[in-house]
């Protein structure tokens, strides 16, 4: 599956008099990624997968998480800062999986 995430850019308030100074521009900052099991006690379904992301600006980015091959699962995440992108993977070969997307800004 694939999911784009926008998260509302949060804009200075003044609290006093304005200023003249220029305001500071953020330099996009890349995302970390961190595939995290966890076991559901479903014979089904014994495993679910969620691909945690956090530590990125801007705030737009692509996740895709997909089945590789057999028993290995990727988490890729595209973003602005990346020049190609972040994969993370998980594999275990015993267990049936699930799937779960988390934003962790």
């Amino acid at each position: 599956c694939q999911e784009k995430i926008a998260l509302p850019v949060l804009s200075p308030v003044a609290l006093s008099s304005p200023t003249t100074d220029p305001i500071p521009i953020l330099a996009p900052a890349q995302p970390q990624v961190r595939i995290i099991p966890a076991e559901t006690g479903n014979a089904r379904v014994s495993v679910r997968l969620t691909c945690h992301i956090w530590g990125f600006y801007p705030s737009e980015v692509s996740l895709l998480v997909a089945p590789v091959a057999g028993d290995t699962y990727t988490c890729s995440v595209q973003h602005v800062s990346l020049q190609e992108p972040l994969l993370e993977d998980w594999r275990d070969r015993d267990k049936r999986v699930g799937g779960d997307v988390r934003d962790m800004r």
